[in-house]
């Protein structure tokens, strides 16, 4: 495998995992919302405030304030293991056997 199709291979989980974070924080979200509005409809419906929290779980849900935050600090996080892990790719041996192995293959392939 090439390393620019590692590359390629490593952005796309990076961005297969944000997405499945993403996804699930939403339905969790969106469930618990839905449970405590239910909670408030069937067991407070008397409350005077239970209009505006029904009204309130129906139209905003919190998780979209942290969203941006989130997948910031997962970006970062994303960006110093992205640094790592090039560097890892990218390192080969130059002492010894291997070494010459090494240089022999990137000269050869630099005059073909």
């Amino acid at each position: 495998m090439s390393l620019s199709s590692k590359f390629q291979s490593s952005e796309n989980a990076i961005a297969s995992k944000l997405l499945f974070w993403i996804s699930t924080l939403q339905n969790i979200a969106f469930c618990s919302t839905q449970g405590v509005v239910l909670y408030v409809r069937i067991f407070h419906s008397m409350n005077p405030m239970a209009h505006a929290y029904k009204e309130y779980g129906d139209f905003f849900n919190l998780y979209t304030l942290a969203m941006p935050l989130l997948s910031a600090l997962y970006f970062d996080k994303v960006k110093q293991q992205r640094i790592k892990n090039i560097t890892n790719q990218v390192e080969m041996k130059f002492n010894g056997a291997d070494g010459w192995t090494n240089y022999s293959t990137v000269i050869e392939r630099a005059w073909n």
